[in-house]
């Protein structure tokens, strides 16, 4: 895919805080499907979602905040000084990304009430495709260069999605929604936030993003439970799930720290670059995925029992993957 790129040498340094965010994110989303599945407290696949979609918000930004006055900061990036003085385009951007990273992250979550890691992360990290898909478009690259990698993305996700009792009412539903909906607000989300990190630094950015992602998650948790008649049934799973805030703050600090390095990795290039290097995350997450099964069985009750459906997943997840890398040559 021809583009203007930044030099080699910003390249390289980019890749270090990327392949530390793909790491901490794969072990997030773990997190995240843990939560979904065990620690909610509600049965309904909506509420579940609005109510951790509102307490890891909530609770984010509390740990992001805390962590931002401490010299962690200038760990992730040693260019951070401060959360004050971002630049009003900085801010706007940052509300942007964070009202699509909001949209988005409902769809994430409500997915891993159907779904395993080892199908989520893989299903979630095709930002980049849509981005080339853009470009065909727009006539920036011919559409016969980004169609095989359509191609292998969708004959991945066939193949990776075998599983012997699936109920492909509600499976099929659910991968349909993360190809076509979560993809394409992460890939705005992405393209916004480039600009935002240039103008400020990748914790002030990722601060600033938290907070807007906040209020438009509590928003659309609030707006959703009333609209459909359920905000005493959001009141009750939000009460009950409290107890889930210890390991979900467990949770958001790994997030700070991916999120912080990815930004870095972000600003030392772009946004293609970015989504390219964390595509790494599509198979690590099927071996951690199992890994934590072969020590938690059932902590992943929809994900591959057998070792010919984790031989599947892995291919599945492999074909997604080059179809991927292989916009890299375009």
């Amino acid at each position: 895919m021809n583009q203007s790129k930044p030099g080699w040498q910003s390249q390289n340094a980019a890749l270090a805080p990327l392949f530390l965010a793909v790491i901490l994110t794969v072990t997030y989303k773990l997190g995240d499907g843990y939560v979904m599945g065990h620690l909610i407290k509600s049965n309904d696949k909506l509420i579940a979602t609005l109510v951790y979609l509102t307490m890891g918000a909530i609770v984010g930004l509390i740990i992001n905040f805390l962590l931002c006055q401490t010299p962690i900061g200038k760990l992730v990036d040693p260019s951070f000084q401060s959360i004050h003085g971002v630049s009003l385009k900085a801010h706007r951007g940052a509300a942007i990304s964070g009202f699509f990273a909001a949209l988005s992250t409902g769809i994430y979550l409500w997915s891993f009430r159907t779904l395993d890691p080892s199908i989520v992360v893989p299903l979630t990290s095709l930002a980049v495709l849509y981005i080339g898909i853009v470009e065909s478009i727009t006539r920036k690259v011919a559409f016969r260069r980004v169609l095989p990698s359509i191609l292998l993305v969708l004959s991945g996700v066939a193949i990776a999605s075998i599983h012997e009792g699936t109920n492909w009412a509600v499976t099929g539903g659910t991968l349909i929604v993360l190809l076509l909906v979560y993809n394409v607000l992460n890939a705005v989300g992405e393209l916004v936030s480039k600009g935002g990190v240039d103008q400020s630094d990748a914790i002030s950015f990722g601060f600033w993003r938290f907070f807007w992602l906040v209020i438009a998650a509590v928003f659309i948790a609030v707006g959703t439970s009333v609209a459909t008649g359920h905000f005493g049934d959001y009141i009750v799973a939000l009460a009950g799930s409290v107890g889930a805030i210890p390991f979900i703050i467990g949770v958001m600090v790994v997030v700070f720290f991916a999120n912080g390095w990815a930004n870095r990795g972000l600003a030392l290039s772009n946004a293609t670059t970015k989504n390219l290097v964390m595509t790494g995350q599509v198979v690590i997450s099927v071996f951690a995925t199992a890994l934590v099964g072969l020590i938690l069985p059932g902590v992943f009750p929809s994900a591959p029992t057998t070792v010919f459906e984790w031989t599947l997943r892995l291919v599945g997840t492999a074909l997604l993957m080059w179809g991927v890398l292989r916009l890299r040559k375009e």
